[in-house]
């Protein structure tokens, strides 16, 4: 038997797969992820969509952990972190909680579900969640064939 895989160990995963960074003291945990990502939706919010992490660090906006990520878009990066929050709750769940993987709800249920726990999406990061999603998605399918 395999050792089970961490929340984390998902998350990373599926931001590798869309080639994202993961500055692991940010997305360590569910609770840090949501936080995280919350963070930087509330940055997105006040300096528009076109702004960059890194601008966002420099501004004093987020904090220095987030510089590694660099000069990637803000909504881009939060459409990866929540798609990939999303794999990772799922999988996390799969090999935890159910003997059998569940089948998952599209993204946009889980949009409207983040929003019923406050995360509120603007419509560009919610595309660049459904783009990084099918990133992932056709990552995955080479990865089995």
């Amino acid at each position: 038997m395999t050792d089970k895989k961490t929340w984390l160990d998902h998350f990373k995963y599926s931001m590798s797969c869309v080639g994202m960074p993961v500055p692991t003291g940010l997305f360590s945990s569910q609770d840090k992820a949501i936080a995280s990502i919350n963070a930087i939706l509330g940055a997105y919010k006040a300096f528009g969509s076109n702004v960059t992490i890194l601008e966002l660090v420099k501004a004093g906006t987020l904090p220095e952990g987030f510089q590694v990520i660099g000069a990637i878009s803000a909504a881009f990066y939060i459409g990866a972190a929540i798609g990939a929050a999303a794999y990772a709750t799922g999988q996390w769940s799969a090999d935890n909680l159910w003997s059998v993987a569940p089948s998952t709800g599209s993204l946009d249920k889980i949009i409207a579900d983040a929003g019923k726990l406050g995360i509120d999406i603007p419509k560009q990061v919610a595309m660049h969640t459904q783009r990084s999603a099918g990133s992932l998605q056709a990552s995955l399918k080479s990865e089995t064939a």
